[in-house]
């Protein structure tokens, strides 16, 4: 059965199919919709009060029929198990792989990752797996979890090893994306001494094993070399305006001598070096609780709690999605520029202007899935911390002319993508006197912008056909259901009722439907 693919119009209202580029003889092209199926598994998580569920939950024909709605990728999904009664979870390994490209030796490149267990790292290494290269994370999980990257574990392509940079790692490489070092600010502040010792020992070692191999090596550093510029926007020419003996001097100061280091083997020993400068990114598989504005924002709006903006919420930040990142590493890796080249978004927004666009999306989320909110979340102000940037924008002229890059995804995209479900089905039951009725919730994503998704009334129409085979299965009995549709708080539903005697042959029958494996078993019982 066909359905109606998620469409993505990046700023100048064309479609993104595609994410990556094929320059300077490196593809770096993938679809979309592949690596969204890696990100979005957590959508996919079933839920069971019952143990002899189990088998039938792992059966083949749920990975077939889900990839029908899944646009033909669930099949590569590991499929966790959530014990809501014993708030427990069952990880599964995957029963395949997602198909990678089959690359010929001479393209195939050996690429150590650091930090690739991380938000960004991880996003990173799907993207270099599906391209067909052999990658190695190196990660010690202060940060990072292994659940990021864990449906590569057991690829003959991939090896994950839990390591610390501030020890020197041997290993045959042709490339090294040295991305290892807590970037959010309770992360870094909370060891500081370490942070400083991550940032200088874990290049300095990593830097040692580029000159050893003869691998071109790429440092990840932050736009916070720049320190609270006096400078707007900020080109890479600028030399920062940076306190060096602060809370946040730590990973500041950390990552300028991380750069000093960079550039010294290269004019000392000729190591290939490429200096990304990233700003401010969001995206899936963000810490909730790292500290950061945006993750920030997000759970405390859909926790219904009030938005913390520090300082007058004049400041400015650019965020930039974390696609856009790594089309821009990737390149950069692959390019000729050895000069610092900053990664970020121009769109510029006040922190209270964000605060209110995150209120926004969360709320219309909400509406969407009839939930009713007691009041709306304020935006709270407290004292600004020490040393917060004022304003923060990169001038990307240099990544534009060397690299061909700019951003595609806009600021709103980026955060719908985080916030909404593609789509959802819950099942709630309610017994009356003589009958049960069983509500059949769609609530689907509804966007004027980018998004769009398969319209709620072909899963109505889908729903109504598995009744009504059901109904036909009954023969006599059918007299015994009836079906009726309804529309309320934005959502559309199929309301079945029947009387007691079929409802657990009913609730049987629906369970065995592949398409229904997502639902959580407890909703299935009044």
């Amino acid at each position: 059965m066909s359905h109606s693919p998620i469409t993505t119009l990046d700023k100048d209202g064309q479609e993104i199919t595609t994410v990556g580029f094929n320059r300077f003889g490196f593809d770096s092209e993938v679809p979309l919709d592949v690596l969204r199926s890696l990100y979005l598994r957590s959508h996919y998580v079933l839920s069971t009060n019952n143990l002899d569920d189990v088998n039938d939950l792992d059966s083949g024909a749920a990975e077939i029929q889900h990839a029908k709605f899944l646009q033909g990728h669930a099949a590569y999904q590991s499929k966790s198990i959530y014990h809501p009664d014993t708030q427990s979870i069952s990880y599964t390994t995957l029963s395949r792989f997602p198909p990678v490209k089959l690359l010929p030796p001479s393209q195939r490149k050996r690429i150590l990752v650091t930090g690739g267990a991380g938000f960004v790292g991880s996003h990173l290494v799907d993207r270099l797996m599906l391209l067909g290269h052999e990658v190695t994370v190196l990660d010690n999980f202060f940060t990072g979890s292994k659940t990021t990257v864990s449906h590569w574990i057991g690829h003959p392509n991939f090896e994950m090893v839990r390591h610390d940079v501030v020890e020197p790692f041997m290993i045959e490489c042709d490339q090294i994306y040295h991305l290892a070092c807590p970037a959010s600010p309770p992360h870094y502040q909370f060891n500081a001494v370490k942070t400083i010792k991550t940032s200088f020992m874990g290049t300095l070692n990593m830097l040692g094993l580029a000159k050893r191999t003869k691998a071109r090596f790429l440092i990840s550093s932050t736009s916070e070399v720049y320190g609270d510029p006096e400078v707007h926007p900020q080109t890479e020419e600028y030399w920062g305006h940076v306190n060096p003996i602060g809370p946040r001097a730590c990973y500041d100061e950390g990552k300028r001598v991380a750069e000093t280091l960079t550039y010294g083997f290269q004019r000392q020993d000729g190591v290939d070096v490429r200096v990304a400068r990233i700003f401010n990114t969001y995206g899936p598989r963000m810490n909730p609780y790292d500290g950061r504005v945006v993750s920030n924002f997000i759970v405390q709006a859909l926790k219904g709690e009030d938005m913390t903006v520090y300082g007058d919420g004049n400041q400015t930040r650019s965020f930039q999605y974390v696609h856009d990142l790594i089309d821009g590493l990737i390149t950069l890796m692959n390019s000729d520029e050895t000069r610092p080249v900053n990664i970020g978004n121009s769109d510029e927004f006040t922190i209270g202007e964000f605060a209110e666009l995150v209120r926004e999306i969360v709320e219309k989320v909400q509406d969407q899935d009839g939930d009713v909110r007691m009041r709306r979340v304020d935006i709270v102000y407290k004292e600004m911390p020490t040393d917060d940037p004022q304003k923060r924008r990169p001038d990307t002229t240099r990544a534009k002319e060397s690299l061909g890059w700019q951003p595609r995804w806009t600021v709103r995209m980026g955060l719908e993508e985080m916030v909404y479900p593609a789509i959802f089905v819950a099942i709630s039951s309610h017994r009356a006197s003589r009958f049960f009725t069983l509500q059949f919730s769609i609530l689907v994503t509804k966007m004027d912008g980018p998004y769009r998704t398969m319209p709620s009334f072909m899963i109505l129409n889908i729903l109504t056909t598995y009744i009504r085979l059901y109904m036909t299965s009954m023969g006599p009995q059918v007299k015994d259901l009836s079906i009726r549709g309804k529309r309320y708080y934005g959502r559309d539903h199929k309301v079945l009722i029947l009387k007691p005697k079929l409802y657990s042959h009913f609730i049987t029958y629906l369970k065995a439907i592949d398409f229904f494996r997502q639902l959580p078993s407890s909703e299935l019982h009044p």
